[in-house]
């Protein structure tokens, strides 16, 4: 008789926080287990409080492979962000950026950010057939 069971993972990061990427830089599909639960509500309920945490903490440029060209540039503008917006589209001075304005922005400015960039959170939650 199988037993479905819910485990909780994030994405595997390399020493520089992005997604662990094989040679052509796509992400290998690498994950990292860290809680195990029998209800699926309390998996989502664990894995929507690491994210939480997430958007509070993480930078997510680190997540994204991305440029920030002017269109994207002028959505952040309009959250009118504590530190002055980078004029560069590079994301390393967009993952610097961030490493400067986390410490004085809002949980709720932060949480913005990430919609702005569409990035999603390295946190998933899968389903596991035990036998």
């Amino acid at each position: 008789m199988s037993h479905t069971m819910y485990l909780v993972v994030r994405r595997a990061l390399d020493r520089d926080g992005k997604s662990c990427g094989d040679q052509m830089s796509n992400d290998t599909g690498s994950r990292v287990p860290l809680k195990l639960f029998a209800d699926r509500t309390a998996a989502d309920t664990f894995a929507n409080q690491l994210a939480a945490e997430a958007r509070r903490t993480m930078n997510p440029f680190h997540l994204l492979d991305l440029s920030v060209e002017k269109p994207l540039r002028a959505k952040l503008r309009a959250l009118k962000l504590p530190v002055k917006l980078p004029e560069e589209h590079w994301e390393e001075k967009w993952r610097a950026w961030w490493d400067q304005c986390v410490d004085v922005t809002t949980d709720d400015q932060r949480a913005a950010v990430w919609k702005v960039l569409g990035a999603s959170l390295p946190f998933e939650v899968i389903e596991i057939e035990l036998e």
